[in-house]
């Protein structure tokens, strides 16, 4: 599929999620280079193809209940961690309609093309205990999803092994668990506990504004601009061209 094709169906994804959100009053804001693209581009980034949100953990979990109890949906389908067969420690919305090749990992039945859903935990402070012991479980679940050892990635062969033999479910179970312990609502900083880098005071969040992404408004929080500066810097400034990169997902049609 080309980029523009991945782009559209993406786009009809976020619809899909934003509607949901909008209609049971859950909060979710862009976020990452889904972002800096409403922000600097008004749509994607010219180079990027994914769509990536984040939602506080309670809304997150609501979702879920959401989408698990409905009806069952002809062409989107929500994946997350409740799954027995999934791989990450936050949700992906998929079009059912494709499929993703990808033969280096372990792969997740149903997997299409996505839009991926990031929690928001509480967080006492950016380097606590807790956040040290998930950040290496989500290490450690990483390792364990590649087949074969992943060369290249400053993984160790015997800690891959292990982490094969233990079995990726473990270490996402405990991750997830730890992840839960501070709650969003109380907590004075906020992130994604995974991501050392994504740490933000939560007042940040406590509202939310619109912004154009491809010719369609969606909710940002009230404090993009700092959000954005404290993981990327100037995110304004366009990287060098050598970096200006695509990903470009491999999926087809099925």
């Amino acid at each position: 599929m080309s980029l523009d094709e991945i782009k559209s169906i993406e786009l009809g994804i976020l619809d899909y999620v934003a509607g949901i959100c909008e209609k049971h009053h859950l909060r979710y804001y862009l976020a990452y280079g889904t972002l800096i693209g409403a922000i600097r581009h008004h749509g994607f980034i010219p180079w990027d193809d994914d769509i990536d949100i984040v939602m506080p953990r309670p809304d997150y979990e609501k979702l879920m209940d959401i989408c698990q109890s409905a009806s069952p949906e002809k062409r989107y389908q929500l994946l997350s961690s409740r799954d027995e067969v999934y791989l990450y420690g936050f949700a992906k919305v998929v079009d059912r309609r494709t499929e993703i090749v990808d033969d280096t990992v372990e792969m997740i039945p149903g997997l299409g093309i996505w839009l991926d859903i990031f929690p928001y935990d509480g967080m006492t402070s950016k380097n606590s205990w807790n956040n040290r012991i998930c950040y290496y479980l989500n290490k450690l679940r990483g390792a364990a999803i590649y087949k074969e050892f992943p060369q290249g990635k400053g993984a160790n062969y015997f800690v891959w092994k292990l982490c094969r033999l233990i079995g990726y479910r473990i270490f996402l179970k405990w991750y997830e668990r730890l992840c839960k312990a501070v709650p969003y609502d109380t907590s004075q900083y906020v992130g994604l506990i995974s991501d050392r880098r994504d740490y933000h005071p939560r007042e940040l969040f406590k509202e939310t504004i619109k912004v154009q992404f491809e010719g369609k408004e969606y909710d940002a929080p009230i404090g993009y601009d700092q959000m954005l500066r404290n993981y990327y810097g100037d995110y304004m400034q366009l990287p060098p061209e050598e970096q200006r990169v695509s990903h470009h997902i491999k999926a087809v049609l099925i």
